[in-house]
């Protein structure tokens, strides 16, 4: 994130942050006050704040938010200049899909970015594929095509970047084929 212009005092919004496997590195790097991480989920949330305590990041003052809308009752008119879902969006069908643009719309100004990842070694295709569960989560095949017809409807733009392998992500790790994406607000 820091090659992608992520500086100290900018904002973050980790969406799907869970226990905080990677959000601590934002935690330490960003300024106090400047991280904020939602999670659909207690547990996880659970076990982030004993991550923040033993990491000694309680001084750094980062927000989690139990939320099932995105965030959209919780962080009333907050926006970031960051926004990022590891691992998350292939977790969401259409439906779901529109909740989290439509939230991005309003946390994001002309500025902002938002980043994340879908599983990158499939066809492109008009649609959303559902393949069935992972855990107790729906899991869906997505394109960069099927996914700007949806962020059309809510004033975004989709733009595919390169394996998340390209960015950082561990290669022996199978995930590190999935294709990073870059979503910013059209512009007039």
């Amino acid at each position: 994130m820091i090659a992608q212009g992520l500086k100290k005092n900018h904002t973050l919004l980790d969406i799907g942050c869970g226990p905080l496997q990677g959000g601590t590195a934002y935690i330490d790097y960003l300024n106090p006050g400047c991280y904020v991480g939602i999670d659909l989920r207690h547990e996880p949330l659970a076990a982030a704040y004993a991550q923040i305590a033993e990491k000694g990041l309680v001084h750094k003052n980062p927000m989690l938010i139990h939320s099932s809308t995105f965030g959209r009752e919780e962080l009333d008119g907050q926006k970031f200049d960051y926004l990022w879902a590891s691992q998350i969006l292939y977790h969401l069908p259409e439906d779901k899909m529109h909740e989290l643009f439509e939230q991005l719309n309003v946390r994001m100004t002309a500025d902002s970015i938002f980043f994340g990842d879908i599983i990158g070694d499939h066809p492109e295709k008009e649609t959303i594929e559902s393949k069935g569960f992972w855990r107790e989560f729906s899991f869906h095949l997505h394109c960069p095509g099927a996914l700007q017809k949806i962020a059309d409807r809510h004033g975004l733009f989709v733009e595919p970047l390169d394996t998340i392998g390209n960015f950082g992500y561990p290669k022996e790790i199978k995930l590190h084929t999935n294709l990073m994406l870059k979503i910013t607000k059209k512009t007039a």
